[in-house]
């Protein structure tokens, strides 16, 4: 809903002005009216979106009147631009680190990976806004909430009019999908090459979030949902992870969406094409770790993506996704115990057992089910000020029956090896595990262990770069031998909570990892060419021999 603005008054910033509207709750002096910030599409009946600078002086003053928020900054943009982080917490906490060691589970809310995927921005300032005024204190009774509204500052503000043309609004343009390097910031969580990436992985390894929100705004097919969404998709992910989500999570904020009459279903689209019965197929997106929800899963914990409707109008985004992400957030309180056990398990097997589990390094669509879901239709509507056009629901449902492929079964599946042994040489691969978080340890002298090399048979190269790298898929097998390690070589043992980070980054037939995105050359004379990176079968930091 926009709000009445009849009574505002203004709060100066270096540079601009800010609008701020004295409709909202009062402030923690009662009896007083007190103006509090509020987002762009509520001052401009949702023509336009938050820009970065605005957002930035939205916190400053949410920040500033609650004790229960602090803002930190957690990098610069490619543009020169800050990337901050707000803690709410009650009792209140300034810093990931604190949070993680207060003993209660955080909850992470990132919004806007994506430049033109605007309204979970929107929310996040909401919802930060609410909080200040003394909202949602069930929810922080339960868990701290950390929230990153503007992933990416870069590409929100670079607005045009033509940003994701069919997208129902705003009318005054969006920004671009990709930071100011030209990066896809949703595909670059296995090689970390953005700043806004590291910076992410940074925190995550300070806060370690139970919950992970990914905001975004769908693109393509037309259906009749307000929200679509998903759990983590790699089925090299923790069993009991993917049990509860799928099983308990989901379809709980699932109905609890319906009783707010939001319509809500696993994210996907249509296919072209139907089944041999002539039903059209509903599929889901990628299962790579490259993905940010993707790799929350591979490092044990569970992940929520958000997709609103994009051909919804602006100010209906808004709403449904507040509700969605409100509701999320609420029934992540509710469990907050039970993820809490749920991954702490999950990094107990891998630290205890961590031989002897078997992951896959592919994926591929399981069958499905077949289910009715809802079609929409589509108005062409164009804007009288600007002349800009996209397309808007049109508000008409038609139930139909689909294949509903929502789930991935893997492929080529392994033993998670002991460890690895990275060459002394090799400091981008070194740099990229620390980056992670990986636990790793130099060895102090010469030794030989029993361990398996990679002889590569073949080798392929994608015709098109994609984030500005050709990717590389190896064919090989790995043989027995005996390893000489050398001193300053790194011992990486998978026994530890990221193992299952480990193996996707180091395997070279793994889709996303070093091999993959050629961050590392295979070595050696045509037809012995080996992978550098080898498996060791015993603990070289224990007297093994």
């Amino acid at each position: 809903m926009i709000p009445d603005r009849s009574a505002r008054s203004f709060f100066w910033m270096p540079g601009f002005l800010l609008l701020l509207g004295c409709q909202a709750e009062p402030a923690s002096n009662p009896g007083s009216w007190e103006p509090w910030p509020m987002t762009a599409p509520e001052l401009s009946d949702a023509r336009r979106t938050t820009t970065h600078a605005e957002l930035e002086a939205f916190l400053e003053v949410v920040v500033a009147r609650s004790p229960l928020l602090h803002r930190q900054v957690l990098a610069q943009t490619p543009g020169g631009r800050s990337l901050p982080a707000v803690i709410a917490a009650s009792p209140p906490i300034r810093t990931a680190a604190a949070a993680r060691a207060s003993g209660k589970p955080s909850v992470l809310f990132v919004a806007n990976i994506h430049g033109g995927e605007v309204e979970n921005k929107e929310v996040a300032l909401m919802l930060l806004r609410e909080i200040a005024q003394g909202q949602h204190a069930e929810v922080l009774r339960a868990v701290n909430l950390v929230f990153v509204p503007d992933f990416n500052p870069d590409g929100n503000d670079a607005v045009e009019l033509k940003s994701r043309p069919e997208q129902a609004g705003p009318a005054l343009g969006v920004g671009r999908r990709t930071n100011a390097a030209g990066l896809d910031l949703n595909r670059d969580f296995m090689k970390l090459e953005a700043a806004e990436t590291r910076a992410m992985v940074r925190l995550l390894n300070e806060l370690d979030p139970v919950l992970l929100i990914d905001g975004h705004t769908t693109d393509g097919s037309y259906h009749g949902f307000d929200v679509t969404y998903a759990g983590p998709l790699s089925p090299a992910t923790d069993p009991g992870i993917l049990s509860f989500v799928r099983g308990e999570f989901l379809p709980t904020l699932r109905t609890r969406c319906l009783d707010h009459e939001v319509p809500t279903f696993d994210y996907g689209n249509f296919e072209t094409g139907n089944t041999p019965e002539g039903l059209p197929i509903w599929s889901t997106f990628e299962a790579g770790p490259r993905f940010q929800t993707n790799y929350m899963g591979l490092r044990n914990r569970p992940s929520l993506l958000v997709e609103t409707y994009a051909h919804a109008p602006f100010a209906r985004r808004i709403r449904t996704a507040r509700v969605f992400v409100l509701e999320a957030l609420r029934l992540a309180a509710l469990h907050s115990r039970t993820m809490v056990e749920l991954t702490r398990a999950a990094d107990q097997r891998l630290e205890a057992l961590g031989v002897g589990i078997r992951v896959p390094l592919l994926a591929k669509l399981a069958a499905g089910e077949v289910t009715v879901i809802s079609r929409s239709s589509v108005n062409k509507v164009q804007d009288e000020r600007t002349g800009t056009a996209w397309l808007e629901d049109s508000g008409e449902r038609t139930p139909t029956s689909a294949l509903a492929r929502v789930h991935f079964d893997g492929e080529n599946e392994i033993e998670i090896p002991p460890g690895y042994l990275v060459r002394a040489s090799d400091r981008l691969v070194m740099d990229l595990l620390t980056a992670h978080g990986i636990r790793s340890e130099a060895l102090a002298g010469p030794a030989a262990f029993r361990g398996q090399a990679y002889r590569i048979q073949g080798e392929e190269r994608s015709r098109w770069p994609f984030q500005g790298h050709h990717l590389v898929t190896l064919r090989g097998n790995w043989e027995d031998q005996t390893i000489e390690a050398a001193p300053g070589d790194w011992w990486i043992p998978s026994r530890q909570p990221l193992g299952r980070v480990l193996v996707y980054l180091l395997e070279p037939e793994s889709p996303d990892g070093v091999a993959a995105w050629d961050l590392l050359s295979p070595r050696g004379p045509e037809g012995e060419k080996r992978w550098p990176i080898l498996r060791l079968l015993e603990d070289p930091t224990k007297n093994v021999r």
